[in-house]
């Protein structure tokens, strides 16, 4: 998953610097929610500690 998204963000830059305003948006957004996604997913992943 973190690669996917390391590779999102790459083709986002890319999108940007051949000047595809949209293409760029879209793939930005999509790697934000993908980003939120994984961080969800952690952040409410419980830790099997035994005290």
């Amino acid at each position: 998953m973190d690669a996917l998204i390391f590779l999102l963000i790459l083709a986002t830059l890319i999108a940007m610097w051949r000047g595809k305003r949209r293409l760029a948006g879209a793939l930005f957004a999509v790697s934000l929610v993908a980003v939120w996604m994984l961080f969800k997913h952690h952040a409410t992943d419980t830790l099997p500690i035994n005290l």
